[in-house]
């Protein structure tokens, strides 16, 4: 997973493979105001499906 902002689609903030449970990716970042985009791939690229979810807290 990869997080890109703020307010940009190219600009990388940081990203995650599997830091979360098990092998999810998890990204804890503190941000400022703007609009971000997240960037979800399976890690097979070739067959991979599944579910995703993205939760954001604002603190």
């Amino acid at each position: 997973m990869k997080l890109f902002g703020p307010n940009s689609q190219t600009s990388l903030i940081t990203e995650d493979d599997d830091g979360g449970i098990g092998l999810n990716s998890r990204i804890a970042a503190e941000l400022i105001p703007g609009q971000y985009f997240a960037q979800v791939r399976h890690y097979n690229k070739a067959q991979g499906t599944g579910s995703y979810s993205i939760r954001v807290n604002k603190n």
